[in-house]
């Protein structure tokens, strides 16, 4: 399979434990990587610029000519036991050289992209004697910014950026300073700039990558734009000034300032004038609303006639605002109730009012799923779901068995290969598979019966 990066297919290994090969293939250089409960023990590489000779004498250690051509040639694990051997090197030296070889190998993987990967479960290290032990993340941190030349991933940047919903929290310790900041610049709605930082465009461009390969931030499609819109536009006449522009009614005037800013950019109506007449108007109310909740919120004294007015008369309460995770339970319920259109219309509003999660996009699939007549839908849902999350099976496994219901088996073997290449043993995918391919050879057996 290719890939833009391997960071993006190892960011699923950071939180589970995976045990296995990793295949990487580049310009017919072929390294391999062995993981075992997601920690890397060995790398081996075909190019003679990561053979065991050539990290021997970055360690200044200088060996005789016979040797180093011998070096060429054997087999790393035993021409390493053979130096001990023959007192060139001791038991130690030999395993700092070869965790310094099993590292350099894997970032030299991660520094590359547009690659071919396959990933091979429970495949053990072949060097038996060796095991680097080395955690992922650091070093896949590690990898990101040593990258030379992160142009490629230029057209994957080229969207606007926005901090994911799925923040990951707990790498943000691994973090330098710098993106740390660029972290919040675009958390505030600003695109980012390389002045921002003071950087050349090549290091900016790494940085956002970094970030982006992480999980941190993700590009945002004109299509969740639009979703974005209509959350707004649906909060607009059931929440106060102070919600509507998303800040504490203790915020500061700059806190006000600054929101108003950000949302008056996203919702300005010029970004939406390629769109149909409703998404236009859409677009006109919430920027009005946003600009007259500033005016309000920024000056004192209106501010506080605003508030008075709120205590008396109460209009707020008059509709109550019913947020999406309601909206996402009440699915679920009529879900369970097998009431499938009604669970995937009420996912739906849950998708419209949250767009950045991703959730309930992928239960609006699956409700689809389950209604004759809606596949194609359907697959288009649990396709678009797949994009924003594409290490997860579940929405090929939904596919495939709804496929196989339906008799098209073809199609669904089709992915459930999909989603074994994204988790190879995933219980269920290998089940149906089974059964797919048993089903496909009993219709052969009976065809040759006739």
């Amino acid at each position: 399979m290719k890939i833009e990066n391997i960071s993006l297919f190892l960011r699923k290994f950071f939180n589970t434990s995976k045990t296995g090969r990793l295949i990487v293939d580049k310009d017919n250089i072929r390294r391999e990587h062995y993981f075992f409960n997601s920690r890397l023990v060995y790398s081996v590489s075909n190019s003679t610029e990561e053979r065991f000779g050539a990290f021997v004498k970055i360690f200044g250690i200088h060996l005789q000519n016979d040797i180093e051509k011998l070096l060429q040639t054997e087999y790393q694990s035993r021409i390493g036991k053979r130096l001990v051997e023959l007192g060139f090197l001791d038991e130690r030296i030999l395993n700092d050289i070869l965790v310094h070889q099993t590292k350099e190998i894997f970032i030299a993987s991660l520094k590359l992209f547009h690659v071919e990967y396959r990933w091979e479960s429970n495949r053990e290290n072949p060097n038996k004697a060796f095991n680097a032990d080395l955690p992922l993340v650091p070093l896949v941190v590690e990898g990101l910014r040593r990258i030379e030349d992160a142009s490629p991933a230029s057209h994957l940047l080229s969207a606007e950026l926005e901090v994911s919903s799925q923040y990951p929290r707990e790498l943000e310790k691994l973090l330098s300073e710098k993106e740390l900041r660029l972290l919040k610049i675009i958390g505030a709605g600003t695109p980012p700039k390389p002045a921002d930082l003071n950087l050349p465009e090549g290091k900016f461009l790494r940085m956002l990558f970094t970030l982006y390969a992480l999980g941190f931030i993700k590009t945002r499609k004109a299509s969740d734009l639009v979703e974005e819109l209509r959350e707004f536009h649906s909060k607009i006449g059931f929440v106060d000034h102070w919600e509507l522009l998303g800040v504490d009614k203790k915020a500061s005037t700059d806190e006000i300032k600054s929101a108003y800013f950000r949302l008056s950019k996203k919702f300005h109506p010029d970004r939406f004038n390629k769109e149909d007449k409703e998404i236009q108007e859409m677009a006109s109310r919430v920027f009005r609303e946003i600009n007259s909740a500033y005016e309000v919120l920024s000056d004192p004294k209106r501010r506080e006639e605003y508030l008075k007015t709120l205590v008396q008369e109460k209009p707020l309460k008059e509709r109550e605002y019913i947020s999406p995770e309601t909206r996402f339970k009440e699915g679920k319920a009529m879900y369970n109730r097998k009431k499938y259109k009604e669970a995937a219309y009420l996912f739906n509003l849950a998708f419209q009012m949250e767009p950045d999660n991703p959730n309930y996009m992928f239960w609006k699939g699956v409700a689809l799923s389950k209604l004759p007549g809606s596949e194609k839908e359907a697959e288009e849902v649990l396709l678009a779901y797949a994009n924003r999350q594409p290490w997860d099976p579940k929405p090929m496994i939904i596919l495939a068995n709804m496929y196989a219901q339906r008799g098209l088996k073809t199609k669904a073997l089709s992915f459930v290969n999909k989603a074994l290449a994204l988790d190879p043993e995933h219980p269920t995918a290998l089940k149906l598979k089974k059964l797919l391919e048993g089903e496909k050879r009993k219709g052969l057996f009976k065809f040759f019966k006739k």
